[in-house]
């Protein structure tokens, strides 16, 4: 997760520089017994492999957004540790242990072993905090083992270098590939509703609650808990740069355009700000058009309806159905009514039969009389001869349903 890895970004720098400055001991300062170089050798391992694991994880979540993660001066970093690396291999290489060694004997580390390797130095790496009596006696090949920290401390600097290398790359690329950032903003907006987005929803659905209770659950009220949403979110007295990208967002300027100008001077939790206030404004917006929605149907079929976006939606799937449904007969039509019944879109409470008949005929071209239409309808042995074309036509709206916007959010608001 985003916020977790960037959490550990403060931490980035220091684990590169303590790896650097670890190197930099064993290369350039002679131990004064074998031991100490074998501890070197140790803390080299273990640095190493610390800052390729976390480097390994920020460049994934590099990839989510087009903020500068570690906003830092990646060629200069590059630079110090492929000289360290040449460095290190000059001087373990003196080293007759790690000269003279016989690859058949001890095969070299290679990528895809390095996670079995890990696995191996488990039980070594716990043996500092084995107390209470629970200490586990360890036993391991003293020559396989400063080995397999050879060619783990090499292959960490090679990934350090890789990752940073692919951040570096990225960081050029963005500028010039529009498609990229817009990719890497839909991760960002993807992460926020996965990770946060709920939890900012729930809180916000209390405040409008409240609202409610207190204005009523009407067009005009949510737009003024709106503006007053809205004046909070640009207020750049408390606000500062989130409240900017608000506006930005308001006034339909290119924000996103904004964001990527300014990711040198913002923060994933300044975004995080900003796509709270994006997704509270559109639920706002949303729950407005419903309120629109939720009137009554006009019109002839005023008391046909359950409500306007009865009234729309059922007009828009006819026109669908009308094309994939084949009616050879008249009294097929009762499995389109018994759908706009089970769908909620015809009122229950009134005798309509004869403006569905009316409403059938016009939508769909046809001159049916009400008792051909509902001839199979509130019969259980009749219906099994629409029953087919019941569940095609049932099956079809629902895909209509998860494909068209529109059409969810005229379902939200039966």
């Amino acid at each position: 997760m985003l916020l977790s890895c960037c959490k550990s970004v403060s931490c980035i720098n220091d684990l590169l520089r303590h790896a650097m400055e670890s190197g930099d001991r064993m290369t350039k300062e002679s131990p004064v017994a074998s031991y100490e170089m074998i501890g070197r050798l140790f803390i080299v391992f273990g640095v190493v492999c610390k800052t390729a694991g976390e480097m390994c994880e920020l460049e994934k979540e590099s990839r989510r957004t087009f903020l500068d993660l570690m906003r830092s001066d990646y060629e200069r970093h590059i630079a110090l540790f492929e000289a360290q690396r040449g460095a290190l291999r000059r001087v373990l290489g003196r080293v007759p242990l790690f000269r003279d060694r016989d690859y058949q004997k001890y095969p070299q580390v290679a990528v895809e072993d390095v996670l079995s390797v890990k696995e191996e130095f488990l039980p070594l790496e716990q043996l500092p905090f084995c107390g209470n009596r629970k200490v586990q006696e360890i036993y391991f090949d003293a020559t396989r083992l400063a080995y397999k920290m050879h060619d783990m401390i090499f292959l960490g600097l090679e990934g350090i270098i890789k990752f940073l290398q692919g951040m570096y790359n990225h960081q050029q690329m963005l500028p010039t590939h529009p498609e990229m950032r817009a990719k890497r903003w839909q991760r960002m907006v993807d992460d926020y509703r996965e990770n946060e987005w709920e939890d900012d929803k729930q809180l916000f659905l209390k405040r409008r609650d409240d609202h409610i209770r207190q204005y009523g659950c009407d067009k005009a009220s949510l737009t003024v808990l709106m503006k007053q949403i809205d004046n909070e979110a640009t207020n750049q007295l408390f606000g500062g740069m989130v409240a900017t990208l608000n506006w930005h967002y308001l006034h339909q300027d290119d924000h996103v355009t904004f964001i990527f100008e300014k990711r040198d001077k913002l923060t994933r939790e300044q975004i995080i700000q900003h796509l709270k206030f994006i997704h509270i404004h559109r639920l706002l917006e949303q729950e407005i058009v419903l309120c629109d929605l939720r009137q009554p149907a006009v019109g002839a079929y005023a008391d046909l309806f359950t409500n306007r976006a009865a009234q729309e939606m059922a007009e828009i799937l006819a026109s669908t159905i009308a094309k994939k449904v084949d009616f050879k007969h008249g009294y097929q039509y009762g499995a389109w009514v018994q759908v706009m019944e089970d769908l909620k879109l015809i009122r229950a409470d009134k005798r309509n039969g004869t403006a569905i008949t009316r409403f059938v005929n016009k939508t769909f071209g046809e001159e049916i009389d009400k008792t051909t239409l509902f001839r199979c309808l509130g019969k259980e042995d009749d219906f099994g001869k629409i029953g087919d074309l019941y569940n095609s036509i049932l099956s079809i709206i629902r895909q209509e349903i998860d494909c068209d916007p529109r059409l969810y959010i005229l379902k939200q608001a039966l």
